[in-house]
């Protein structure tokens, strides 16, 4: 499930997922998305 954090003035919208549990570690998506144009994935890693 992705949750909203903020949208930004121009209308970019930044998203994140729960936390996820991948090999031994918590790992957390976010997605930078601007409707019609693109989308940015990065993933944070735990350390």
């Amino acid at each position: 499930m992705m949750y909203e954090f903020m949208k930004l003035d121009d209308n970019t919208e930044i998203v994140h997922s729960d936390i996820l549990n991948y090999n031994q570690g918590e790992h957390v998506k976010v997605y930078f998305e601007k409707p019609i144009w693109w989308l940015l994935l990065c993933i944070l890693l735990s350390t």
